[in-house]
């Protein structure tokens, strides 16, 4: 029984492709992978704006005040009201609760 010996250079050549398609395989999740991170920051960030838009009509409506005089800093997580602070928790604690706004004015 002779035994076939595979040459050299197609061994070479049959690494160097099969290392070719796993990188082609591997760029092509990351890609993916990146996209949907992407598109989910950009979701969470809409997310958030609206969220603050009702809180902002919220407070306006509740405290009887204009909504240009309620400002949201993004950096401290606050409601600045005439000069007093507001967490953005006790807001959405006080919103959560406020049902009567809310059968009034919606969600």
């Amino acid at each position: 029984m002779k035994k076939k010996i595979i040459p050299k250079n197609s061994l070479i050549k049959l690494s160097a492709l099969l290392l070719v398609f796993s990188l082609i395989i591997s760029a092509c999740t990351k890609e993916e992978t990146v996209k949907n991170d992407k598109e989910h920051t950009k979701s969470i960030k809409t997310d958030t704006v609206v969220r603050n838009e009702k809180l902002v009509k919220f407070l306006s409506i509740s405290l009887g005040v204009g909504k240009d005089e309620i400002i949201y800093n993004k950096i401290n997580d606050e409601f600045l009201i005439r000069d007093q602070k507001y967490s953005r928790e006790s807001i959405e604690a006080i919103y959560a609760d406020a049902n009567v706004y809310q059968s009034k004015y919606g969600e």
